[in-house]
């Protein structure tokens, strides 16, 4: 899903749309701040709207095929979609979520959402910036000093034992 970019430039390597879609007349791009990768692809409508029932109206066709599409190329029995693609949801939005296979855990992968706003209409393509959660952080961190702390003993306890060996034991305890 993500392309990994160069620092510099990172447009210039983003593979163009071959043929352009004449209903989107902007298309815009989001890059992870630290990763330099594509996270989020958001394509304008041309059509105007007066109010959100009709903006969203216009936005599902769409919202539709990419979600057919994503379903078709990914037919794990694992993912979940849930539509919420609707004028009565404050974000109307489709999430494609990948249940583990230990747990009944799902974790959010991609995400089609509208948006309303100054009378134009968007719909975007988003896979969120995924974060580790913060107990597993802690345990991690955990061991990481603990594994250091050992380290450190293990070093000290090898360089007194080297002393040892070149230590003067003459006149104690023999």
């Amino acid at each position: 899903m993500y392309t990994k970019l160069e620092r510099e430039n990172p447009e210039e390597l983003c593979i163009k749309p071959i043929i352009k879609n004449e209903n989107f007349s902007d298309y815009y791009i989001k890059y992870h701040p630290y990763g330099y990768r594509i996270w989020s692809i958001t394509g304008k409508l041309n059509k105007n709207h007066s109010d959100k029932n009709r903006c969203v109206e216009d936005l599902k066709p769409y919202a539709n095929i990419l979600m057919n599409n994503i379903k078709k190329q990914n037919p794990s029995e694992r993912i979940v979609i849930e539509d919420k693609f609707y004028p009565s949801e404050r974000n109307p939005k489709v999430i494609f979520s990948y249940k583990s296979e230990f747990d009944s855990d799902t974790t959010s992968t991609l995400i089609i959402e509208g948006v309303c706003k100054n009378n134009s209409s968007y719909i975007s393509l988003s896979a969120p910036l995924l974060q580790p959660n913060s107990g597993e952080l802690k345990r991690i961190r955990k061991q990481i000093i603990e594994k250091k702390q050992l380290n450190k003993k293990e070093n000290f306890d090898k360089s007194i034992k080297e002393k040892e060996k070149s230590t003067n034991t003459q006149g104690i305890l023999q």
